[in-house]
């Protein structure tokens, strides 16, 4: 990844090559963003800057021998971690077991969400971390020298992921780490960080990206018509993985489907159809019932919008537009506030490892309430 690869985030990019440049260069950073914002592919460009050899004012060479293995994400002084966890065919794993899987992931797009990488490796119902093996990992490293470049980079995906009794162990070597050798943690939930950890971080927040940004990477790189590019950006609300969820659908997913009949049922106060749905959500694995509550009130806010004929449905199909304009009957302004609310408790909840069946049948019925209330005030 160049930093040119980034979509956005301008100020961020002149002010990390600056701080480099200038020797004011964090050794621990901790780079927090909303989904979509482009944090991983920026460590991978800063990483590839700090160790190339032919830089360039605003970016790096591309052409060196440090870049041709950054191309690759094979530099022997590049170190990833992520979460893992173990599946049918790996018991004892780690970032190392699925180091290849991981580098084919994102170099197929850096902007890569937690559902998809599990997908990617077969552990959607798993609970993954990045685990005690990992945290000794890195700490071996920090005690051999670098293979080729000056600077030694560990880029560490999903921080808040971290097993919490394990990370303690990286106490030491991130307030004192060997000369040359940076610390890039990247989270989208910070808080979930031990505060030991978080304290010996500088923080650097990626803002949401903008529409004129998003519209702009839509036309240039993925050939996207004016008026779509337009449209998708505004939907996308910041974020690029939306975008391109956008630019990709072809026919309606089978989550669309279960969205649909959940949120029918949850109005219609059906329990034996609100249990059946909630059994068909809680099959899932978590980042995927966290993505899928995300969904949910991406479909809620559109419903709004209709409503108020503040815009037309975007790439929408038939069963789709049906059910888009029927409920929108029952999303206004008396409920949708609440109503985010709810599902953004029920995120909360998912990620600190509820029980989901719990979880979701408790918004059921607290999304019943405030669908009858839409209609009745």
């Amino acid at each position: 990844m160049l930093f040119k690869d980034i979509i956005g985030q301008e100020k961020i990019k002149d002010q990390l090559i600056n701080n480099f440049n200038n020797n004011r260069i964090s050794h621990a950073q901790l780079f927090v963003e909303s989904e979509g914002g482009g944090a991983l592919g920026m460590a991978l460009a800063y990483a590839r800057y700090i160790n190339c050899s032919g830089r360039l004012p605003k970016d790096s060479c591309g052409t060196c021998p440090s870049c041709l293995k950054f191309n690759k994400l094979a530099h022997p002084d590049l170190h990833i971690f992520f979460p893992t966890a173990s599946n049918k065919d790996n018991k004892d794993v780690s970032s190392k077991t699925y180091i290849s899987q991981f580098r084919e992931i994102v170099l197929e797009s850096h902007y890569l969400t937690l559902a998809k990488w599990y997908d990617h490796i077969g552990i959607e119902r798993k609970h993954a971390i990045i685990n005690a093996t990992d945290c000794n990992e890195i700490i071996r490293l920090t005690g051999i020298r670098t293979y080729e470049s000056d600077y030694r980079i560990f880029i560490v995906w999903m921080s808040e992921k971290l097993q919490y009794n394990a990370a303690p162990k990286l106490l030491k070597v991130i307030e004192e780490p060997p000369d040359n050798t940076f610390f890039i943690f990247i989270a989208h939930d910070p808080e979930l960080l031990p505060e030991t950890i978080m304290s010996r971080l500088q923080h650097l927040n990626f803002p949401l990206l903008g529409n004129n940004e998003i519209k702009k990477a839509l036309i240039e790189k993925y050939d996207c018509n004016e008026e779509v590019a337009r449209d998708i950006s505004f939907q996308a609300s910041g974020n690029f993985i939306e975008a391109l969820n956008q630019i990709n659908l072809e026919k309606p997913e089978g989550t669309f489907f279960l969205l649909r009949d959940w949120l029918r049922a949850c109005y219609s106060n059906k329990p034996k159809h609100i249990f059946s749905n909630v059994d068909a959500i809680a099959s899932f694995g978590r980042e995927k019932q966290k993505a899928f509550l995300n969904y949910g009130l991406k479909i809620l806010d559109q419903c709004l919008l209709i409503n108020y004929e503040a815009t037309k449905p975007l790439k929408v199909f038939e069963e789709e537009l049906e059910f888009l304009l029927k409920f929108s009957n029952v999303v206004n302004n008396v409920n949708i506030v609440p109503v985010t609310k709810c599902f953004n408790e029920a995120i909360s909840h998912i990620s600190r490892n509820a029980n989901s069946k719990i979880v979701f049948a408790d918004l059921s019925f607290k999304l019943h309430k405030l669908f009858k209330k839409a209609q009745n005030d």
